[in-house]
């Protein structure tokens, strides 16, 4: 997606009611190069970013406050569902032990959502996470991997664990 052209479109997006003018949305998402489905509903708080390739199916809706950056490839299928404040993005970085910063390089991993999903609300999608078909996300879960077809995919634990030098 062109960087310059969202940055444009956001200006836009602020301006229309939260839940109408969805068909001005999916014009202007094409505009920046999207690849948006017909009947896609978006609602004028979520925020895009990052010049990777998004790709929205038909019939989907993407709920208020998410937040999408694509520094590579993000596809979201039909039929899905997501809850307000939604975190999707693909961008990490490398674990360097001898930079100025533990943050070395970047990495992009792309990320998909199957057909029928619902994103409930809250959740993190990081790269390289696979939703399967009809899954369920639930609310504040945070997923990186691949998951099966109707799967209910929960849960967020966080432990410190003890870095290790390779």
């Amino acid at each position: 997606m062109s960087s310059f052209k969202l940055y444009l479109v956001h200006f836009i997006f602020v301006l229309l009611p939260e839940t109408r003018c969805f068909g001005l949305k999916r014009v202007l998402l094409r505009f920046c190069g999207a690849k948006i489905g017909r009947n896609v509903r978006i609602n004028s708080s979520v925020v895009f970013s990052g010049s990777g390739t998004l790709e929205i199916g038909d019939n989907t809706w993407v709920g208020p406050k998410c937040f999408i950056y694509a520094s590579s490839n993000i596809k979201i299928g039909s039929d899905v569902n997501m809850a307000p404040c939604c975190v999707v993005l693909n961008g990490s970085h490398i674990i360097d032990f001898d930079g100025s910063s533990i943050a070395g390089d970047g990495i992009t991993e792309d990320v998909v959502i199957a057909d029928g999903c619902w994103i409930c609300t809250g959740t993190t999608l990081l790269g390289s996470s696979v939703i399967g078909r009809k899954s369920i996300v639930a609310a504040c879960s945070c997923t990186k991997g691949e998951y099966p077809d109707y799967s209910l995919i929960k849960g967020v634990v966080a432990k410190a664990i003890p870095l290790k030098r390779k």
